[in-house]
């Protein structure tokens, strides 16, 4: 078990694993309306799992910023690629928001780190000045997002299906 980790984590973990085992170690002794059941459930404990572990809400992002979401500003979940590394975690989910001010993206913090005040916290922003353009791209082979080209040369690329889909909202915005 990690450090970081809760004990709500460490239950979903271990009831997928067990479930995991009865699928496949136990399959024909399981009736059918049971097995496929099971597939549901263990489908449900990783949804559980992705909110506990990285979901950052409107509100979460509203405390860190100090201010709630202006009336012209986007919020996303979305995926951010971190590394190239494949030893350390590639990808950082969080919420992606989007203002006349800039672009903010925030993850949720392990669970030491976290209080109520301060469940996340800001890992990347960059000034709207600073933009230079806002494309729709795919980041995976069917995953869909967009690309931020920015004034240094650099690109940052988001994952995420809603930020696809207003693409023309957001470069209207920056």
């Amino acid at each position: 078990m990690d450090e970081g980790d809760n004990p709500v984590e460490l239950i979903i973990k271990i009831a997928l694993l067990v479930s995991f085992f009865l699928a496949v170690f136990l399959r024909q002794s399981i009736p059918v309306p049971l097995y496929w059941g099971l597939f549901v459930f263990m489908l449900a404990l990783v949804g559980a799992y992705y909110l506990i572990s990285y979901w950052v809400s409107r509100r979460d992002a509203a405390r860190v910023r100090g201010t709630a979401l202006p009336p012209d500003g986007m919020s996303f979940f979305a995926v951010r690629k971190v590394s190239d590394n494949v030893s350390d975690d590639m990808y950082s989910r969080g919420r992606l928001e989007f203002f006349n001010e800039g672009v903010f993206f925030y993850v949720r913090l392990p669970k030491k780190q976290r209080t109520r005040d301060v469940p996340c916290s800001l890992v990347w922003s960059v000034q709207a000045a600073h933009v230079l353009s806002v494309a729709k791209t795919r980041t995976a082979v069917w995953k869909r997002g967009i690309i931020l080209v920015l004034d240094d040369e650099r690109t940052e690329v988001f994952t995420s299906f809603k930020a696809f889909r207003a693409i023309e909202k957001i470069s209207g915005m920056l």
